[in-house]
């Protein structure tokens, strides 16, 4: 990677090259949290992005009435970036809510077997004992067949248990209720946690 000078630019770049795609204000929240005020940081932020944009490093796009969504030199416009963005999303909430002591990292679109998981989610907290692995699936407008997802997962379970490896809880986030329903009308055999995006928060469990 070039020198992009300042490490919250580095920071930004790496969140971008990770995510794909953000728009202003999940930015706003991720790296420039340290100013309190809201009119400020949401200025700051624009401010920042500009400068980015202009010096090349960036590519942003624009819909009416929204903020800008920004990616990485050379990407382009991709069908799924709602879906990316509400990744981003449930990747704020949790950094916003961890518990004192505790430490998250995330991983994104991992390849395991013939699985490409959307987000891994490492929690560790040696206060409460706890070492957990969270599998995130991200249904934003729900194209593809979960219930064969889910089944692969099955497999994934399986195979990393002969290996003496952990696997962690396997959580779908959904927007649309035919997901849950879908969902909760198959038996499977590794326990499914279904969780609305508006929910997100209220019902994620360390």
């Amino acid at each position: 990677m070039q020198n992009y000078g300042k490490s919250r630019d580095n920071k930004i770049l790496e969140g971008l090259n990770k995510f794909q795609y953000m728009n202003t204000p999940q930015i706003s929240q991720l790296y420039f949290q340290t100013i309190k005020d809201p009119f400020q940081r949401k200025q700051k932020t624009s401010e920042r992005m500009k400068k980015m944009f202009d010096r090349g490093y960036i590519q942003r796009f624009k819909f009416p009435s929204e903020p800008f969504i920004f990616t990485i030199k050379g990407n382009k416009y991709n069908t799924r970036i709602q879906h990316y963005m509400m990744m981003v999303d449930c990747w704020i909430y949790l950094q916003a809510n961890k518990p004192s002591g505790g430490i998250i990292t995330c991983e994104v679109e991992i390849k395991q077997d013939e699985l490409i998981t959307d987000l891994i989610i490492h929690y560790k907290n040696n206060f409460v004992f706890k070492d957990n692995y969270y599998y995130l699936e991200i249904e934003n407008e729900s194209t593809g067949d979960i219930i064969e997802k889910i089944h692969k997962y099955e497999s994934l379970i399986w195979s990393l248990q002969s290996d003496n490896k952990p696997f962690g809880q396997l959580i779908i986030v959904y927007k649309k209720q035919s997901v849950k329903n879908k969902i909760e009308s198959v038996s499977f055999e590794i326990p499914v946690k279904t969780i609305h995006i508006s929910e997100f928060i209220q019902k994620w469990e360390w």
